[in-house]
């Protein structure tokens, strides 16, 4: 889609990731760690538009890409062991990126 003299091309992405993982058993008595085996599945989406323009001064063209990554601490799998304890990304993130060619 063009927009003057640049152009504009809008972007989305889906993506699911599946995570096994066995459980485990340590020996050393006390200080031993172990662990649950566990699936967890989380979904992620990506919006976004990439906006492509030359400038009079230059022949470079710059392409600035920018997207939205929406997000739910409920789709994010926590863990739970002896040493971690929870984490979790922030609810949503916003990046733009420029670069000339």
């Amino acid at each position: 889609m063009a927009v003057g003299q640049a152009v504009a091309e809008p972007f989305g992405g889906l993506a699911l990731v599946h995570l096994h993982r066995d459980g485990f058993v340590e020996g050393g008595g006390i200080t031993a760690l172990s662990g649950a085996g566990r699936n967890d599945d989380a979904g992620f989406s990506t919006l976004g538009s990439r906006l492509t323009t030359s400038f009079t001064l230059s022949p470079v063209w710059w392409r600035c890409p920018g997207w939205w990554h929406p997000g739910s601490t409920h789709s994010v799998p926590r863990r739970r062991s002896r040493i971690w304890r929870s984490a979790a990304p922030a609810s949503g993130s916003v990046a733009i990126r420029c670069a000339a060619s």
